[in-house]
């Protein structure tokens, strides 16, 4: 981005420096925490460009064959996970800042960084604690896929139950038709 032109912008800036600058320990703390942060801008952009398909089925990558599918979908989550990993350390830090009150608010720049409310830094530990628990991140970095966890979604559990349900059916209508044509090699 471009250079702040704006007095009061710079002004605003620089005394959040100046109440940055007496919290030493605190800063080192987060300084450390910054660091494993992944580029968190590039992976949304990553994985919203992923969310908007083209309709038309003539358009060329809806025609694409790709052959490399799996290695293509791991790459997907691995975005994903990555994105997911990097919010909570971001959630991480804010929750270290929160813990020192004695930090002035006098700063409006520190307010939307570091506090948490309508206009500040928003509330993402209910998001972060359903996306960590919606399915297994190490399975879903293995397989290429996600597999909801069993009482996230009740719609694929439901589906699931059908699967069951009509898989045993066939099941004991296959027995049932090998006792009948008295052939257990039926299949």
């Amino acid at each position: 981005s471009a250079p702040l032109c704006n007095v009061n912008e710079i002004n605003e800036r620089l005394n959040a420096i100046d109440i940055l600058r007496e919290k030493k320990e605190l800063c080192i703390k987060i300084r450390d925490k910054l660091k494993t942060i992944p580029d968190l801008e590039r992976l949304f952009c990553r994985i919203h460009s992923l969310g908007h398909r083209p309709l038309d089925p003539d358009h060329p990558e809806n025609r694409a064959i790709l052959y490399e599918d799996i290695t293509y979908s791991k790459r997907k989550i691995q975005d994903f996970l990555s994105a997911i990993a990097g919010l909570k350390v971001a959630n991480d830090i804010v929750e270290m800042f929160s813990k020192y009150n004695d930090i002035p608010s006098s700063s409006n720049l520190l307010k939307k960084i570091i506090y948490r409310g309508d206009e500040n830094f928003p509330e993402l530990d209910e998001l972060l604690d359903f996306y960590t628990n919606a399915f297994s991140h190490a399975q879903a970095r293995a397989e290429g896929k996600i597999i909801p966890t069993v009482g996230v979604c009740k719609e694929y559990d439901d589906s699931l139950n059908d699967i069951r349900e009509n898989e045993k059916e066939l099941n004991e209508y296959l027995t049932k038709q090998k006792k009948i044509l008295k052939n257990q090699d039926i299949k």
